[in-house]
């Protein structure tokens, strides 16, 4: 039986993820708390992270001495907005598997004001809860139970490769 696509990916992620390499996880989220209208945050909450993905990347690449793993998901959330009420938004964030404190990371969140960044130690835990997200099967219950949470290229502006590597030739080290 031959490998689709879908499941070499997932399976080469989750050898990445479960790597002892990666000691943090930071997670970059639009900041639509405070947007008062539903169709400015539900389009925010699809782009504004992807918009500055270039300068997040440039960021924390200046470490040359660290690889990094970067994954697009997708979150869905239920917020409270004065035009329609309480109402699930569909948002993209950026995943950063990381082997040092990125607190500059965090600090430019912060000043964008349009960002909010949430990281934690990469637990055992952590890691074999991500990658049971990536089995193939549990996906397709997940898809059944909640019809839109999928694939974050269902909703990106554009196609994003749902991983990456920023410096790869340090991990190997």
């Amino acid at each position: 039986m031959t490998e689709s696509s879908e499941e070499k990916t997932n399976r080469k992620l989750s050898k990445f993820i479960e790597d002892e390499y990666f000691q943090y996880e930071y997670s970059i989220f639009p900041d639509v708390d405070s947007i008062v209208s539903y169709e400015n945050a539900k389009e925010l909450a699809t782009t504004l992270v992807l918009d500055y993905s270039t300068k997040i990347r440039r960021l924390i690449g200046g470490n040359k001495n660290y690889a990094f793993l970067i994954r697009w998901r997708r979150n869905q959330k239920i917020y409270t907005y004065p035009d329609v009420g309480d109402c699930s938004l569909d948002q993209i964030y950026m995943m950063i598997h990381s082997p040092i404190k990125l607190n500059e990371l965090v600090t430019y969140c912060d000043r964008t004001g349009e960002l909010k960044c949430l990281y934690r130690s990469s637990t055992l835990y952590n890691k074999n809860r991500a990658i049971a997200k990536l089995n193939v099967k549990k996906k397709k219950t997940l898809i059944r139970n909640f019809s839109k949470r999928t694939d974050v290229n269902e909703i990106a502006p554009r196609k994003l490769k749902l991983y990456t590597f920023l410096n790869k030739d340090q991990f190997y080290i």
